[in-house]
């Protein structure tokens, strides 16, 4: 009887949401390649691994919900064109590192202070929301074509670039019980071409192409949640010591507390404990 009532209640209509200061991240695993055979750089292959957290805000995933809610498991819509530029723009933005002992290149290509930065996007993912072992989600696939135009500067070479990048995306964003979006795994796919020049005698073209998926946190044990959670609670001590050897031992414990972290400060509403929590988060990134 209760397992009766159990699958009729997860068949009902839900509204999933996001909470509107969400910013879930996760590792990623992955590689990339740049490739460039010009005058500054040539026959140039650089080899990259990820080089920081893939991160999703508010804005990014609310675009993905549905537009007509309440929705029954096996539901699925469209996301298209502008309402994936959030999205598009985070996933360009993906951080890469150079592998070791050659950062030089990796400085010399990248440059710095980008400026008059224009992204846009197009494409279409779909969207369903499905019933898993696990409880609901939204499974997330499609294609995203995006356009990144700019100047750099501290180059060497040229230093205005523009970039077309095709993202084969596939996603899977996790609900609470009460359809509240709060985690994900995606994977991405990218073919780039793009272009360097400082008019049209100098002129620059190089491909990169790129993979990589996230990686499921650590399980966080019983022992382990209570005692971050007992550091988190020393974070708003009366004494700055205390609070100075809370934010240290939090970092010491490791990127598995990063999701406790991230619920824990939207929930906070002490101004320094939310500025302690954001340097313990960025120090895990």
């Amino acid at each position: 009887m209760l397992l009766t009532l159990f699958v009729l209640a997860i068949q009902d209509p839900v509204t999933p949401s996001v909470d509107k200061e969400a910013v879930l991240s996760r590792r990623a695993k992955g590689s990339s390649t740049v490739t460039c055979d010009s005058p500054w750089h040539p026959k140039m292959a650089l080899q990259l691994a990820p080089g920081g957290r893939l991160k999703l805000r508010a804005e990014e995933l609310a675009a993905l919900l549905p537009p007509e809610p309440p929705v029954k498991p096996g539901t699925s819509w469209t996301v298209k064109g502008e309402k994936l530029m959030a999205l598009a723009t985070a996933l360009t933005d993906f951080p890469w590192k150079i592998d070791d002992g050659k950062n030089d290149a990796w400085v010399q290509w990248q440059g710095d202070t980008p400026l008059n930065r224009v992204v846009s996007a197009d494409g279409e993912l779909k969207v369903t929301l499905e019933k898993t072992a696990k409880g609901l989600s939204l499974a997330v696939a499609g294609t995203l074509t995006v356009t990144d135009a700019g100047h750099l500067g501290s180059r060497y070479g040229p230093n205005d670039w523009k970039t077309a990048a095709t993202h084969k995306i596939s996603a899977r964003l996790s609900l609470t019980a009460a359809a509240r979006i709060d985690g994900f795994e995606l994977k991405d796919d990218v073919d780039l071409e793009g272009s360097f020049s400082n008019g049209a005698q100098f002129v620059e073209a190089f491909t990169q192409k790129s993979t990589f998926e996230t990686v499921e946190p650590r399980a966080l044990t019983a022992e382990r949640e209570n005692a971050a959670r007992a550091l988190v609670a020393r974070l708003g001590d009366d004494s700055f010591d205390a609070r100075e050897k809370a934010t240290k031992a939090l970092i010491d414990m490791g990127d598995e507390i990063v999701p406790l972290l991230t619920a824990v400060r939207s929930d906070s509403t002490d101004a320094e404990v939310k500025a302690r929590l954001d340097a313990i988060l960025k120090a895990l990134d």
